[in-house]
């Protein structure tokens, strides 16, 4: 792989889908041995059908169509839906979808003051619709603190408590805070299909524990699973159990390609669209997304952060997904919607900067994201 070709790679795979122009990714777990992965696949056979001439080629002919496809294009713009690093209280922010590997302040949907004197604060804080891969150790002023249980221990033993929920569908119990139920809370307050917790804080007469007021807070969270049709053996060349619409068989991935297809076919919890196009599966063409997601593979190119349900443009949104990582998406005279083409050497960041809403994708009759007919 050239030397232009193998930065691209890395200053491409360093970009991350961002809520509201902060930077939302993890930047070491993002950027590590991109250029060196991008080298190692160049100097193969192929990968995934598509071989070592090939992605030179794609990097070879990109810059001198990059200008005429970025203007086709376009830049698509979405509304900000809060800051995805800020532990927050937002009514209007829509449910968080977290993209890849990403810091999450997350979104406050119940907060209660009770106990004895009301020396007992919860919250309750939504990550992102689930379910996801993990939630990280919990982060007070931006330092990892232990959990024992639901008890967090070392200078806030006594004083502070987690439950928490990957967003399994549904869930066994709902979160609970450290004496069981309280006011506005209890077993009947399950939050299935959201990953979620509730973080419990008791007041500290002496003003020791918490000097400055209630902390900051955050979770570094793994995201929602995919679709990789590569793991699908109902699919031509693939080999697995992945299957589209079955959530409970996706794969965890940082591959922009696969976000970019999971949120085109869209994220269905007991038969009802929350968030994405709401494609038929007959309706989307496939190959071209497995062309994409084999050249950022390739590549080491990941995508991370998070985006919003709420009045966004889910074409937009897709648009946004395949910018941010060195592809295009547009309309053709193709009866299918959805691939993607990449554009290998391109190197201008593009940001997603909020989400989706949960109607079906508005794009435009018998249109394909990306390529020619």
């Amino acid at each position: 792989m050239s030397k232009t070709l193998r930065t691209a790679a890395f200053v491409i795979g360093a970009v991350a889908l961002v809520a509201s122009g902060v930077g939302a990714a993890a930047g070491a777990g993002l950027i590590g041995a991109t250029a060196g992965a991008g080298a190692a696949a160049g100097a193969t056979a192929g990968f995934f059908g598509v071989s070592a001439a090939t992605l030179t080629a794609v990097g070879a002919i990109a810059g001198a169509a990059s200008a005429v496809l970025s203007l086709a294009a376009g830049t698509p713009k979405g509304s900000i839906g809060g800051s995805a690093t800020q532990f927050k209280i937002d009514k209007d922010a829509g449910l968080p979808i977290v993209i890849g590997r990403t810091y999450s302040g997350g979104n406050v949907v119940h907060r209660q003051y009770y106990g004895t004197k009301n020396s007992l604060e919860s919250w309750v804080t939504v990550h992102s619709i689930g379910p996801v891969r993990s939630l990280g150790p919990l982060l007070i002023n931006k330092v990892a603190v232990a959990l024992a249980g639901t008890a967090i221990g070392g200078a806030y033993t006594g004083y502070m408590w987690l439950d928490q929920q990957l967003g399994a569908v549904p869930e066994a119990r709902a979160l609970a805070g450290p004496q069981g139920n309280f006011p506005g809370w209890s077993a009947a307050h399950k939050l299935s299909g959201l990953a979620a917790d509730l973080w419990t804080l008791k007041f500290d007469e002496k003003g020791k524990i918490y000097p400055n007021g209630v902390p900051q807070r955050g979770r570094v969270v793994e995201g929602v699973y995919v679709y990789d049709p590569r793991l699908d053996s109902t699919y031509p060349g693939g080999s697995g159990a992945c299957r589209l619409g079955n959530e409970q068989t996706y794969v965890w991935s940082e591959c922009p390609a696969l976000h970019a297809l999971t949120w085109a076919f869209g994220r269905i919890q007991n038969g009802v669209l929350i968030a994405g196009g709401g494609m038929k599966i007959g309706g989307i063409d496939i190959a071209p997304f497995v062309d994409w997601a084999n050249v950022c593979d390739a590549n080491g190119w990941k995508a991370g952060g998070i985006v919003y349900t709420n009045s966004d443009n889910s074409w937009d949104i897709l648009k946004m997904i395949a910018q941010a990582e060195a592809a295009k998406s547009c309309p053709s005279a193709r009866s299918c919607p959805a691939p993607t083409r990449p554009r290998a050497s391109r190197s201008a960041r593009s940001r997603l900067r909020t989400s989706p809403a949960t109607s079906t994708c508005p794009a435009p009759p018998r249109a394909v994201f990306g390529g020619t007919p």
